[in-house]
Parts: structure tokens; C-alpha cells; sequence
């Protein structure tokens, strides 16, 4: 079918709630032009098949292996690498477990890793809800390790290439208000200098050029003042700092996006559930959330071809 998009959904971890929120959120999702592939273990498939009424219905094309020594990891690889072979489709990952990824001998801490690595690729982790949007400066990284990154060049070349990948991906400019590192962004050096010295000189500089830029605003107030400025993003500098605001009020609703891959990829932004798996209790809004976001910003690239 012409301009169809093809959604690849990795079977995410076997153990959990992602063959759960898969099915319902395809199962009550009614999207034009839109062609549902699933990728992962044949086993894994015949699990979700036989705990789901009509699980394998709800797709048009199966894409299968046999099961390798992590499975959740194999569907990850080989989506990415149809999707790059091919040229065409978007990628939505249900929920993997991080840490039997390491145990089973692949060294990445999560999906952003593996496709920086695999790829080569410099990304960044950014999460949408309707009512807030967060880009983290750094990820997965110690917090003992953040001062040493904070620093002019590399917050203007972070800042750069996340105004383009949104301008890209969205298609239309954001307003950005920058976070603190420090406690009441620092007290004018009070309690900090890296707000006074580094970040407010570079807001500076960028409004200069141009961009529609402020702060940096503390982190305890930040989030309350733009939740609901739906144009506007937050620029946090550590997972910590961002994320847990994030997931106390979008658990069930949010998106993750992976920004800087030379396709769409989005996640729901909860984990695997393993407590809850097998009680049907698992919400399924971020997965759709996903699906949805991932084919609306692949309409957003068409338009522009």
C-alpha cells in the first residue's frame, strides 16, 4: 500500500508485561496506512499467541528466529537492522530487562546504548507527554561522573543538536528552558558556581543567536512552572535529576524517544512489570502512546520528502 508506514514492535522481555500492553494496545488501536510487524523469538511469540486471544491477528507480518541466548536483545538487533536495510519503517520498543542483557554478555545498559554503539551514533534520550517534555543532557552515567561533562562547548553542542533533531523530527521550533545542577541554581555561586560561570553564559550566547532559550530555572520548581506549556522543553542534566518527575506523573501515559538515529524509535517510559505479570492489570496507554507518536512523527518526515 502507497506512503504505508511500517511499525516493527520488538517482543520486548519475555518475563513482564510487554505481550500484555502489546495486545491492548493494538487491539483497540485503528490507524490509517499503518502495517504491524512483529519481531522476536518464536517461542516467545507462541506465549503471547496462547495468552492473548487472536495476539497473532493483530499483525500483518511475523518477522521470527529461534531463540538465541537473550531474545529480547536478538529482536532489538535485527529490527534495527531491517529498518536500516529496508530504509522504511518506524521502531517501538515494549520494555526489556537491562540487567539480563549484561548477564547474558551484551555490555549495554538499555536500548540508547546499544544503538549509539551499534550504530555509531550520538543520541539523546528524550521523553514526551502531551503536558511535559524532558531532554537529558546525560543518561546513564554515574552522577558522580556529571560535573566533569558540564561544560560550555559540550552544553552548545547538546543543545544544537537537539533543537534540530526536534525541529526535524516535529517539525516546528520548541521553546527550551534550561534546568539547574545545583540546589536553587545555585544561589548566584552560593551554592554552586556551574550555573553562574557555565550554563547562564551560554543561554546567553544561544538567545543571541537566535533561539528561544531561558534559565537556568532550580530543579524543584522547574518542572512545576512549565508543566501544561505544551511547545516548550525542559533541558535536564542528569537521568535522576528529570526522570523521576517524569515518571510520577506520565508512568502510565509517557514516551520515550530516541533522538539523533537515522530512524523513529519510541518506548513506553514504565519497565518490564514482571510483579504484575499474569494478573491483567497492566496499562497499556504508554504503549499506544508510543505506536501513535512513532507514526505521527514518520507522517512528519514524509511531508517533508
Amino acid at each position: 500500500m502507497k506512503n504505508t508506514t511500517n511499525v516493527y514492535i520488538t517482543q520486548g522481555s519475555e518475563k513482564g508485561i510487554a505481550g500484555e500492553v502489546i495486545y491492548k494496545a493494538l487491539k483497540n488501536l485503528r490507524l490509517n496506512k499503518v502495517k504491524y510487524i512483529f519481531v522476536g523469538d518464536k517461542k516467545v511469540f507462541e506465549k503471547y499467541n496462547s495468552n492473548f486471544p487472536d495476539f497473532s491477528k493483530l499483525f500483518d507480518e511475523l518477522l521470527l528466529f529461534s531463540k538465541t541466548k537473550e531474545s529480547s536483545f536478538e529482536s532489538v538487533k535485527r529490527a534495527t537492522e531491517t529498518i536500516i536495510s529496508t530504509k522504511n519503517g518506524v521502531l517501538v520498543t515494549p520494555p526489556i530487562s537491562k540487567k539480563r542483557w549484561i548477564e547474558n554478555g551484551y555490555p549495554y545498559r538499555g536500548h540508547t546504548e546499544f544503538f549509539e554503539k551499534y550504530l555509531k551514533k550520538k543520541t539523546i534520550m528524550f521523553f514526551w507527554h502531551k503536558n511535559l517534555k524532558i531532554a537529558l543532557f546525560t543518561h546513564h552515567i554515574p552522577l558522580s561522573s556529571l560535573f566533569s561533562k558540564i561544560d560550555k562547548k559540550s552544553i552548545e553542542q547538546f543543545f544544537k543538536k537537539l533543537h534540530n533533531e526536534l525541529n526535524k523530527r516535529f517539525g516546528f521550533n520548541f521553546k527550551y528552558v534550561f534546568s539547574s545542577i545545583n540546589p536553587h541554581a545555585g544561589e548566584d555561586g552560593e551554592l554552586g558556581k556551574e550555573e553562574k560561570n557555565i550554563i547562564k553564559p551560554v543561554i546567553e550566547k544561544l538567545r543571541n543567536e537566535g533561539f528561544k532559550v531561558d534559565g537556568p530555572f532550580p530543579n524543584d520548581t522547574i518542572f512545576h512552572k512549565f508543566r501544561g506549556k505544551k511547545n516548550t522543553v525542559v533541558i535536564s542534566f542528569a537521568h535522576d535529576f528529570g526522570l523521576p518527575v517524569f515518571k510520577t506523573l506520565y508512568f502510565h501515559t509517557g514516551v520515550n524517544v530516541t533522538l539523533g538515529l537515522p530512524f523513529i524509535r519510541t518506548s513506553p517510559d514504565h519497565g518490564t512489570g514482571e510483579d504484575i505479570e499474569g494478573l491483567g492489570i497492566a496499562n497499556e496507554k504508554a504503549m499506544k502512546n508510543a505506536i501513535k507518536l512513532a507514526v505521527y512523527l514518520k507522517k512528519q518526515e514524509k511531508k517533508d520528502e
